[in-house]
C-alpha cells in the first residue's frame, strides 16, 4: 500500500510540473535569404511563450525577450530578462485606447484605409508538414492608405501577394499570437476593417508564408519587400509549468504604456491648441513625454502584433 501511495504522489507531482504541448522554432528571411528574425516557442492550449532569438529590428524587442499568455492572447506579458522586468497588457483594452487616441488626434494625425480588397486566388491540398495535413493557399491584398501627419499629406497604394501553407490540425489557441490572427477592435473604423479582414483570411495556423508587398506613394516612390516566415521545427513536448510564468522578483513596468499614451495624447492636444491659435501657443510635447510616447508605441506594436511574424 505504501508503494502504491508513493507512486501515485510521484505521478501527481510530475503531472503538476509539466504539460504536454508543442515546442517550435521559426524564422523570417528576406528575398536574399538574410535572416531578419527568429523565435522559439512553447504552446499548450491557450498557454504560450514566444522568445525572440534573433532580430534585426528594434521594434520587436531584444534577443532573449519573450511574450507570455495563459488565455490565448487576451492578456499578454512582455518579459525582459535583461532588465528583469515585465509589462502586462490587456490587449483588448489597449487596442481600444489606441483607437481612442487615433479618433481624438483630429487633423494632426489622420489615417484612412480606403478600398480594402482581399481575395483568395488558390486553395488546394498541400503537402504534409511536421506530420500535419495542410492547405496551399494564395491570396491578394490591396488597399490605399490616405495619411495626414502634422500637415504632411501622402497617399500610398499597397498591394500584397501571399503564398501560404496552413494547417487546421494545430488547435492550440496560443498559436494565434505567433500567427497574429486574433481579431481585435480599436474602435477606429478604418483600422478595424483591415484587422478583421487580415485575421479571417487564413482559417488555420500558417506553417509557411511568402509575402511580396509593393508600396507606391503619391510622390512617385515605389518599394517592394519580400519576407518568408516559416516554422522550422515543431514537435510534441512535456513543458515545465514555470515556462508560462513571469519569474519571481521581476519589476512590473505596466504603467509605462499608460503614461506613454497619456503623454502622446497630451502632446497632440497641445499641438492642436497651438495650430488653432489657442492661448497655449508655446505648448509642445516635452522630451520626457516624447521618450515615454516612443516607448509606448514600441509596446503597442509588440503587445498587439508581437511575437511571430
Amino acid at each position: 500500500m505504501k508503494k502504491i501511495t508513493m507512486s501515485t504522489l510521484l505521478s501527481l507531482t510530475m503531472a503538476s510540473s509539466s504539460f504536454a504541448g508543442y515546442q517550435f522554432t521559426s524564422k523570417t528571411t528576406d528575398a536574399q535569404g538574410q535572416q531578419l528574425s527568429g523565435t522559439k516557442g512553447w504552446v499548450d492550449g491557450p498557454k504560450v511563450r514566444i522568445e525572440q532569438t534573433e532580430n534585426s529590428s528594434d521594434q520587436q524587442g531584444e534577443a532573449g525577450s519573450y511574450l507570455l499568455s495563459n488565455d490565448g492572447g487576451k492578456t499578454v506579458y512582455m518579459v525582459s530578462p535583461r532588465d528583469k522586468s515585465y509589462m502586462k497588457i490587456d490587449v483588448d483594452q489597449l487596442a481600444t485606447r489606441v483607437g481612442t487616441f487615433m479618433n481624438a488626434a483630429g487633423p494632426l494625425m489622420k489615417v484612412e484605409f480606403k478600398d480594402p480588397q482581399f481575395k483568395t486566388v488558390l486553395n488546394e491540398r498541400g503537402p504534409e508538414m511536421f506530420g500535419l495535413s495542410t492547405r496551399h493557399i494564395k491570396t491578394t491584398t490591396s488597399y490605399t492608405v490616405d495619411a495626414t501627419v502634422f500637415g504632411h499629406h501622402n497617399i500610398t497604394q499597397v498591394s500584397r501577394k501571399d503564398e501560404i501553407w496552413l494547417t487546421k490540425e494545430l488547435n492550440d489557441s496560443g498559436m494565434e499570437i505567433w500567427s497574429q490572427q486574433r481579431e481585435i477592435k480599436t474602435g477606429n473604423e478604418n483600422i478595424d476593417k483591415v484587422i478583421a479582414a487580415e485575421s479571417k483570411r487564413l482559417g488555420g495556423i500558417p506553417l509557411k508564408v511568402i509575402s511580396v508587398t509593393t508600396s507606391k506613394s503619391s510622390d512617385g516612390e515605389e518599394e517592394t519587400e519580400t519576407s518568408i516566415t516559416e516554422i522550422t521545427s515543431l514537435k510534441k513536448a512535456d513543458i515545465p509549468a514555470d515556462t508560462f510564468k513571469v519569474p519571481a522578483g521581476y519589476q512590473n513596468k505596466t504603467e509605462k504604456i499608460k503614461s506613454g499614451l497619456q503623454a502622446l495624447t497630451s502632446g497632440l492636444q497641445k499641438m492642436q491648441q497651438s495650430s488653432n491659435g489657442g492661448s497655449d501657443s508655446k505648448a509642445s510635447c516635452s522630451g520626457n513625454e516624447a521618450e515615454d510616447a516612443g516607448k509606448a508605441i514600441g509596446g503597442l506594436l509588440n503587445g498587439l502584433f508581437g511575437g511571430g511574424k
